[in-house]
């Protein structure tokens, strides 16, 4: 399957779960104490089917939607994300759900013990998150893309240039394909292996490192 393939099916599939919660945007609401809080989840940026029940990112929150319960529910601010405008989505394998925000950093959600604020990326825009594995999570902002060490709770290294971008070229999305870690742009995408054939990890902060390949429009899903 090539990359145009690649962007083809995501963006069907996210479409189509798109098409559903337009429906519901108009009827959430949180619930806090005797007052309700109403904030808009009309403008849905990311969707993610669990294996119960779908979540959305949204500027008004999180939505998440159990079908076979015929339940949804909003979560703000108010029950532990550190800010309204989430943008993005991912999972890892032990069932934590990770948001990313518009200048509010990251949320992690653990089943069972609710929402943990974390200190990183505050004042940045976090477009979109990608696990390589379950402590090694990759993060496309307004500025390049991070490794980030969740077990570490940590930032590593970051990744400013791509290529012939220009440095702090924003980053719209991130995803490992196989062992290249994908990019996507305002103008192109870039790519470039995460491991050396000696199995030594690459020096993604060398631009020289990556492949650019210019579209001339932006590449929003890989």
């Amino acid at each position: 399957m090539n990359l145009e393939e690649v962007i083809l099916e995501e963006s069907v599939t996210k479409w189509v779960l798109l098409s559903f919660f337009l429906l519901l945007g108009s009827t959430c609401s949180a619930a806090t104490g005797d007052w309700a809080l109403y904030t808009s989840v009309a403008k849905i940026n990311d969707i993610l089917a669990g294996e119960r029940c779908i979540w959305a990112a949204t500027d008004g929150g999180v939505v998440r939607f159990c079908p076979e319960e015929n339940s949804s529910t909003i979560y703000t601010r108010l029950d532990g994300l550190t800010g309204n405008r989430v943008l993005c989505i991912a999972s890892d394998s032990r069932g934590n759900l990770w948001f990313g925000t518009d200048g509010d950093g990251l949320t992690r959600f653990t089943p069972g013990r609710g929402f943990t604020r974390l200190k990183h990326f505050i004042g940045y825009r976090v477009n979109s998150l990608c696990f390589q594995n379950d402590s090694t999570l990759y993060v496309a902002t307004d500025v390049g893309i991070s490794l980030f060490l969740t077990e570490k709770d940590e930032i590593k290294e970051t990744y400013h240039q791509f290529g012939i971008f220009p440095r702090d070229t924003e980053v719209f999305c991130v995803k490992v394909v196989g062992t290249d870690l994908w990019a996507g742009t305002a103008t192109g995408a870039a790519c470039a292996p995460i491991f050396q054939p000696s199995g030594v990890r690459s020096n993604l902060q060398d631009p020289n490192s990556w492949s650019s390949i210019l579209f001339g429009k932006e590449v929003y899903s890989i």
